[in-house]
């Protein structure tokens, strides 16, 4: 940061830490997974991503709110373990080239209550294995609406 005000401007904008949870973080394959995970990280590019909030919403409703400041450790697990929000991260600059990360890498967290939801969404939704289906009725709708027939 430039000066100690715009590190403090980032700090008390962001949502608190997620201390006092745990004495350590386990970090495993899913597959060899121990215990039930807290949350579900994907290194992945963005059109897979892309997948992952849309399957995610298509159970949910809930769009996404994505919180992208701070370091990547914030943004991909404190984050997403403190509101229960799917988080979508760039990753900072810093560790993205001290880890080796490629251009295109990024990190979907998933909380796991909400991991359940984007499997079953996968055959019922066009980001998952769905035909792409859409009901005259629902296209009604959406011209009474105003919105046309743009993505349908």
């Amino acid at each position: 940061f430039c000066s100690y005000a715009t590190f403090h401007r980032m700090k008390s904008l962001s949502p608190k830490l997620a201390t006092g949870c745990a004495d350590h973080v386990v970090m495993s394959p899913m597959e060899k997974a121990e215990s039930r995970p807290d949350l579900v990280v994907f290194v992945c590019n963005a059109e897979q991503a892309c997948r992952l909030l849309t399957l995610d919403g298509y159970d949910t409703g809930l769009p996404p709110r994505p919180y992208m400041a701070g370091a990547t450790c914030y943004q991909a697990v404190t984050y997403p373990i403190v509101t229960g929000d799917l988080n979508v991260s760039m990753m900072d600059f810093t560790s993205r080239k001290i880890r080796g990360y490629k251009p295109h890498d990024l990190f979907v967290s998933v909380p796991y209550h909400r991991f359940h939801g984007i499997v079953r969404s996968i055959p019922l939704c066009t980001a998952g294995t769905a035909k792409m289906e859409v009901p005259e009725s629902f296209r009604a709708v959406v011209r009474q609406l105003g919105g046309g027939d743009v993505d349908l």
